[in-house]
């Protein structure tokens, strides 16, 4: 679970985020949108642990990652977490499933584990059909729902 209290983010005299305060249950997808400028490239900084809250905390599970009042946060390394932004890359020579596939890997999920993720993740999104399909193989919008998520 993601638990987030009072954030805040000050350039200067620029308030890029706001006492924001939600919870993401665990197994949940957190999406962020908006106009130009809104903070959610902040948002998703701070989570990471790429940028220093001004105030507020982050807390995974029941960790705090960041703590804006005391001045400090755990390395991004350290937090199993990154964002996925819009600018992205699918890797060409792998099917879809491969794509959603590769990051569940690397994070050392068992195949089983991983096995079922992906066809969670395909389902979620509606392209359960597209699994054995490459990247030159659907279209455009198809490719953004598929970016790889872990």
């Amino acid at each position: 679970m993601i638990r987030i209290e009072n954030l805040t983010k000050s350039f200067s005299t620029f308030r890029a985020v706001d006492r924001i305060s939600l919870e993401v249950p665990q197994g949940s997808f957190l999406v962020l949108v908006g106009p130009s400028g809104c903070g959610k490239s902040t948002m998703l900084r701070m989570l990471a642990g790429l940028e220093l809250p001004s105030s507020g905390q982050v807390h995974f599970g029941d960790d705090i990652v960041s703590d804006g009042d005391r001045g400090w946060m755990i390395d991004p390394t350290e937090r199993n977490a990154g964002p996925v932004f819009q600018s992205y890359a699918l890797w060409l020579h792998m099917t879809v499933a491969g794509n959603v596939d590769w990051p569940l890997k690397i994070a050392g999920m068992t195949k089983p584990d991983r096995l079922a993720r992906i066809s969670e993740v395909l389902s979620m999104l509606g392209i359960e059909a597209l699994a054995a399909r490459y990247p030159n193989e659907i279209s455009g919008g198809q490719q953004h729902a598929s970016p790889s998520l872990g």
